[in-house]
């Protein structure tokens, strides 16, 4: 049991640092383009890409430290993704906006729905394929059989 919650500790702490410093880092590269309006298209599907990598590598972790029931403890971490992305969609809605014309208008701009919907839709899925990988790795270790 213990080894299972710090599967999914770790996991959420690979997956987490990697979405965050994906996003810092595009901050740091284009501060204009969060700055006037909020991010176009094409830095949203970038960091659709790196949430999705970030995911999976959470999958992964968490199946490698669980060293069992691979899929159940990415499964797991999705879940957990999935819950605490509706909860900060219900949050930024529930929280109320700022004044139009000032300066923290522009910086809280909700992102379009179609990436909020895309994000929560590939969360499940592509950390459950980080589990996978590492079931895959287990199987095609040489000496093993199936």
């Amino acid at each position: 049991m213990v080894r299972s919650i710090l599967a999914i500790i770790a996991g959420f702490v690979c997956a987490f640092g990697t979405i965050i410093a994906t996003d810092f880092s595009l901050l740091a590269v284009l501060p204009k383009t969060f700055a006037e309006g909020g991010p176009g298209t094409a830095v949203l599907v970038a960091l659709l890409g790196a949430y999705a990598v970030g995911s999976a590598l959470g999958g992964y972790v968490a199946a490698f430290v669980a060293g069992r029931s691979e899929i159940k403890h990415s499964l797991t971490l999705g879940l957990v993704f999935l819950a605490l992305g509706l909860a900060s969609v219900v949050c930024f809605k529930l929280m109320p906006q700022p004044p139009p014309g000032s300066d923290t208008a522009a910086a809280m701009q909700p992102p379009p729905l179609w990436f909020g919907v895309a994000t929560l839709v590939q969360v499940v899925p592509v950390t459950v394929l980080g589990g996978c990988l590492r079931v895959w790795q287990k199987l095609c270790r040489p000496g093993h059989s199936a």
